[in-house]
């Protein structure tokens, strides 16, 4: 197994400790459909105007979820931390626009699960 690999799995893991379950079929399921992503300092995980097809759990890092008034003024909404989800929930229920943009202040690892495996 390679490092990469390595990583993959460590954090996949910690993110199915988190769901209230021993089935492990269900566990080994849901790892079929999990991708993990790293996002630089500044990157956008999720921007206003997109629908957000996947949901992250935060492995490593720390986010900002905020909106862009009619003035242009950045107006912050909430932080988003490790073992958090970082999502705008109705954007990601309804698959409707969001008006949210979710900004990472620091490196930041992320294990992201598909809506259409959450139906």
């Amino acid at each position: 197994m390679t490092e990469k690999d390595n990583k993959k799995e460590f954090y996949f893991n910690l993110f199915l400790n988190k769901i209230p379950t021993s089935n492990i079929e269900l566990k080994k399921f849901s790892r079929s459909f999990l991708t993990l992503k790293e996002y630089n300092k500044k990157e956008f995980l999720y921007n206003s105007g997109e629908i957000q097809k996947e949901v992250g759990f935060v492995c490593q890092g720390l986010l900002r979820k905020y909106y862009v008034n009619e003035k242009g003024s950045e107006i912050n909404t909430g932080f988003i931390s490790e073992n958090g989800f970082a999502t705008d929930y109705p954007s990601f229920l309804r698959q409707k626009p969001s008006k949210y943009h979710i900004q990472c202040l620091e490196p930041t690892i992320i294990v992201k699960i598909p809506y259409e495996k959450l139906q």
